[in-house]
């Protein structure tokens, strides 16, 4: 999961990437393996920390090609699916998280195209998130929007759009 973030990270900016292997190297993880296990928590506090240095559109790159690269995507058809693949995603590429995360499909709308994603928790920066929710949407469509919206019932929640 580390490498894949940091491969994400690099592939929209090298700057992050290196900062952020720098700060994960003082929390003590000094050369991630694909196949090796890492405290969570170590990787959360370096990703916030080294994400605050960064404007909003590099971090909503990073969101979307982490999505790219989880094959989420590749394996679904057409974007309703694909956001209720996002789950299934995140439980295969984050096992063992402390700050484990589910996310929940609601109010779908496919004439419209419009569907809201709720989670309980936030394990990456907002931006980050919003263009991992967009990134596994964006191979089924022409235009995806993602907005946050003011929590409800203890949840993050994020508007879809797409055409």
């Amino acid at each position: 999961m580390i490498v894949a973030y940091l491969e994400s990270a690099a592939a929209a900016s090298r700057t992050f990437a290196e900062r952020l292997r720098e700060q994960l190297s003082t929390l003590g993880i000094d050369e991630p393996t694909t196949d090796g296990w890492y405290p969570a928590a170590a990787f959360q506090t370096a990703l916030f920390e080294t994400a605050d240095s960064l404007d909003e559109e590099t971090l909503r790159r990073i969101g979307r090609q982490m999505a790219a690269s989880s094959a989420v995507s590749d394996e679904t058809d057409g974007a309703v699916a694909a956001l209720a693949a996002l789950d299934t995603a995140h439980d295969h590429t984050h096992r063992n998280w402390e700050t484990h995360t589910t996310y929940e499909l609601r109010d779908v709308d496919e004439r419209t195209g419009v569907a809201v994603v709720a989670c309980p928790t936030m394990p990456y920066p907002e931006t980050v998130t919003r263009g991992a929710v967009a990134g596994v949407v964006t191979p089924h469509a022409d235009r995806v929007d993602v907005d946050t919206l003011p929590p409800g019932d203890d949840q993050f929640r994020f508007r879809v759009r797409w055409e």
